[in-house]
C-alpha cells in the first residue's frame, strides 16, 4: 500500500467562512498541515491563526498586506515559499481571479471558493488559461463547491442512478430564504454593496444548482437552456434577490423549474424535487439534518406505495476537503481526480455560474447555456 502524500497548506482569507468552515475542514484532513494564513489585514489573519482550534498545533505563520511589522511578509512572500504545496482561497468574489493566477504562477495547487469567477466571461478566461498553461504542468485547481459532496444530494444521486424512481421526467428547485439586513454575512462590505452580478442570487445560487446538477448527472441529464425573470423584493439585497425560470435539458421531454430567493419573509422552503416515472425524490436541504424523501408509486409496486425518509448530516465542506485531499494525493491522472473534477472542477462549476448568469440576464428570453459558457470547454 502506497503512503498518503501530505501537503503543507496556506489559507488565504480570514473572514467568516474561512474561520467557521475552511479552517475546521483543513484541520480535519490528516494529510493537510496548515502552515500559514494570509489576509489583507494583519489583525484578521493573526486572529484566525490564534483560533482555539489551533492551540495544539505548531506555530502558524501570518502574512498580510498592511506592512505590519509582526507579519512574516506579504502574499507574494507567502507564495514564494517552496514548502507551501497548496493554497485555499476564501476571498471576496472579485479578488479571487488575480490571486488564483498568482498561485498558479508560483506552482501552487489551488482550492478556490465558489463561484468559479464573477462572470462567465471571466471564468472562461480562467479555465482556458488553466487548461492551456498550468494543468499540463501538473498544477491542480478545484473549486470549493460543497453541494455535490453533501450527503443528501449524494444519496439522491445514488438512488436516481439505481433507478429507484425510474427515468426522471421533471425536476424543481425551490429556495425561499431571507437575509436580514444586519446578518453577519450581509455586514461584510463586499456582500452589502456587491459589485458583482446578481448579489446573493449568484453567491448562493450556484450552490443549489450544483446540488441539482449532481443528481441529474446520474442519468446524464444536462441543463441546456433557461428562460427566466429576475427582480428585487428587498432594497437591502441589491441588485436582485429573486429569480424564477424554466429550463430545458439534453434529454427530450425532461424539463424543470427553478425559483431562488433570498428576500422572502415568512417562508423557509429549500427543496430539490426529482419526479420520475415510478416515484419522486425530495431533497430537503433547509433542515438539519437534511432529509431525503423517496416516494414510490403504488401503480408500479402495488399496495399503497411506499415512502422512505432518510436523515443526512450536512457536512459538505468537510466532505469536499477530504475528497480534495485524496484527489491531490492520488494525482491529476487518477480516477479520484476525475471524479472530483466532474463534481466541482472548473468546467463543472462554470456550468453552475452560466445557469445563474443566464437566469439573471434572460429577461424572459431563452438563453443557450453551451453557447454562453463556450462550446470548447463545456464537456465534462
Amino acid at each position: 500500500m502506497s503512503e498518503t502524500r501530505s501537503f503543507r497548506v496556506a489559507l488565504l482569507g480570514a473572514g467568516i467562512f474561512a474561520r467557521e468552515s475552511h479552517l475546521p475542514a483543513i484541520l480535519d484532513v490528516p494529510s493537510f498541515t496548515l502552515a500559514a494564513v494570509y489576509s489583507r489585514s494583519y489583525h484578521s489573519a493573526s486572529t484566525l491563526a490564534s483560533d482555539s482550534s489551533l492551540a495544539s498545533h505548531h506555530q502558524i505563520d501570518v502574512y498580510s498586506d498592511d506592512s505590519n511589522s509582526s507579519a512574516k511578509g506579504s502574499l507574494d512572500d507567502l507564495l514564494a515559499r517552496s514548502d507551501i504545496d497548496l493554497v485555499v482561497l476564501a476571498l471576496p468574489i472579485l479578488t479571487q481571479p488575480s490571486v488564483i493566477r498568482k498561485a498558479w504562477k508560483a506552482g501552487k495547487g489551488v482550492i478556490s471558493e465558489k463561484p468559479v469567477a464573477s462572470t462567465v466571461e471571466e471564468a472562461k478566461g480562467l479555465v482556458e488559461e488553466y487548461e492551456k498553461q498550468y494543468r499540463p504542468k501538473g498544477v491542480g485547481w478545484i473549486i470549493a463547491e460543497q453541494y455535490p459532496f453533501e450527503a443528501s444530494f449524494a444519496r439522491a444521486r445514488e438512488l436516481v442512478g439505481q433507478g429507484e424512481i425510474g427515468q426522471i421526467k421533471a425536476f424543481k428547485l425551490d429556495f425561499f430564504g431571507f437575509v436580514e439586513a444586519d446578518s453577519k454575512y450581509n455586514n461584510t462590505e463586499w456582500r452589502k454593496k456587491p459589485e458583482y452580478q446578481g448579489g446573493y442570487i449568484q453567491d448562493g445560487g450556484v450552490h443549489f444548482l450544483a446540488g441539482m446538477r449532481t443528481v441529474l448527472s446520474a442519468q446524464n441529464i444536462d441543463i441546456t437552456s433557461i428562460s427566466a425573470v429576475a427582480s428585487s423584493i428587498q432594497s437591502h439585497l441589491p441588485p436582485v434577490d429573486i429569480v424564477t425560470g424554466s429550463v430545458a435539458t439534453s434529454v427530450p421531454g425532461v424539463t424543470g423549474t427553478i425559483i431562488i430567493s433570498f428576500g422572502i419573509q415568512g417562508l423557509d422552503t429549500k427543496t430539490a424535487i426529482f419526479i420520475g416515472e415510478t416515484g419522486s425524490i425530495i431533497v430537503d436541504f433547509g433542515v438539519r439534518p437534511n432529509l431525503v424523501k423517496v416516494y414510490r408509486s403504488a401503480a408500479h409496486i402495488g399496495g399503497q406505495g411506499t415512502e422512505l425518509v432518510e436523515k443526512h448530516q450536512s457536512e459538505g465542506v468537510k466532505q469536499e476537503f477530504k475528497a480534495f485531499a485524496e484527489a491531490f494525493g492520488k494525482g491529476m491522472d487518477s480516477e479520484k481526480w476525475r471524479l472530483v473534477e466532474k463534481k466541482s472542477g472548473p468546467r463543472a462549476t462554470l456550468r453552475d455560474l452560466a445557469l445563474v448568469e443566464a437566469a439573471i440576464k434572460s429577461q424572459g428570453e431563452k438563453v443557450d447555456l453551451k453557447e454562453l459558457g463556450g462550446s470548447n470547454i463545456w464537456a465534462l
